[in-house]
C-alpha cells in the first residue's frame, strides 16, 4: 500500500518539472539559418544561398525533377526565422477564377497573381517548435506540390 503515495508523489514531481511558465509558453520560437541550411543539405537538390536586404540568408533551390523555389525567412532577429516560406513564380496564364478555384480545393498551398505571374506558395510557422524534421518534410512536400502543379 506505501507504492501509492510514492506512485503520486513521483506523479506530482513529474507534472512539476514539465510545468513552464506561461510567459515563457508565449515567446516565439525561432530556427537559425544554420539549422536550414543542414535541412536544405539533405535535400536531392542543387541549393544557392544568398542574403536579403535584412540581412537573412534565403536560398534558391533547384530539386532534380527541375522544380525551381525559394526559401525565405520571417520574423526572429539577425539570421534566425519564426517562419519560412517556399515559393516557385511561374509564367501562366491562370486567371483570377482559376486561381480561386485552385485554392479552394486545396489546403496548405495558395495561388496569387505576381507582374510576372502565378506565384505557389506555402508558409511554415516554426515559432512554437522548430524541428528540422518538421522542416524538412515541409520542403519536400513543397517540392513534390510544385512539381505536380507545374505539371498541370
Amino acid at each position: 500500500m506505501k507504492a501509492k503515495p510514492i506512485l503520486l508523489a513521483l506523479l506530482a514531481v513529474g507534472s512539476l518539472a514539465a510545468w513552464v511558465p506561461a510567459a515563457l509558453a508565449d515567446e516565439p520560437k525561432t530556427i537559425s539559418a544554420n539549422d536550414l541550411r543542414e535541412v536544405i543539405k539533405t535535400l536531392d537538390a542543387a541549393p544557392k544561398e544568398d542574403k536579403d536586404d535584412e540581412g537573412k540568408s534565403f536560398w534558391l533551390i533547384k530539386t532534380k525533377d527541375d522544380v525551381k523555389f525559394l526559401v525565405f525567412q520571417y520574423g526572429g532577429k539577425g539570421d534566425e526565422a519564426t517562419s519560412i516560406s517556399a515559393s516557385a513564380a511561374y509564367s501562366s496564364g491562370m486567371s483570377a477564377s482559376d486561381m480561386n478555384d485552385w485554392n479552394a480545393s486545396h489546403r496548405y498551398y495558395k495561388l496569387y497573381s505576381t507582374d510576372k505571374g502565378v506565384m505557389f506558395e506555402s508558409d511554415l510557422d516554426v515559432s512554437v517548435a522548430p524541428s528540422k524534421a518538421v522542416v524538412k518534410k515541409f520542403l519536400n512536400d513543397f517540392a513534390v506540390a510544385a512539381k505536380k502543379f507545374q505539371d498541370e
